[in-house]
């Protein structure tokens, strides 16, 4: 990826890191701009259960916030979500489960930006065949 790339990093990515310094580079000296996905803040605020994870995940969106990098799906992309989740369900595909259908959404927010997903997820591998979006995986 170009240095004047746009990245997206996916929960996985953030976890990692507060966890057990992951991905550190990646993060620390990133040479892209980095976007925060509106679905994986919600993640990620959804999993702070502790006071100490709580002001990581405060600190971390502040950054974000402040940088106006915040991106949400639009309505577009819920549009076109719909219609991709219809067409998998058909498919044979279990497009039930939420985390499924926020990688979906952070996929589909990716490509209208045109920011790379960094993630160690391997079920974006699966989405980048359907949506087309430029994909990271992370070991």
């Amino acid at each position: 990826m170009s240095a004047a790339g746009k990245a997206i990093f996916d929960t996985n990515v953030f976890v990692d890191y507060a966890r057990r310094g992951g991905h550190a580079d990646l993060i620390e000296r990133a040479p892209h701009t980095v976007y925060l996905s509106a679905v994986v803040r919600m993640e990620l605020l959804a999993g702070a259960d502790t006071p100490r994870t709580r002001r990581v995940v405060a600190s971390v969106l502040d950054d974000f916030v402040a940088l106006k990098r915040v991106v949400a799906p639009t309505a577009g992309v819920f549009e076109r979500a719909g219609a991709l989740l219809q067409m998998l369900r058909a498919a044979g595909e279990d497009v039930r489960r939420a985390s499924f259908v926020n990688d979906l959404l952070i996929a589909l927010t990716a490509r209208e930006i045109g920011a790379t997903v960094f993630t160690a997820d391997r079920d974006f591998a699966r989405l980048r065949d359907v949506v087309g979006f430029e994909l990271e995986i992370l070991r």
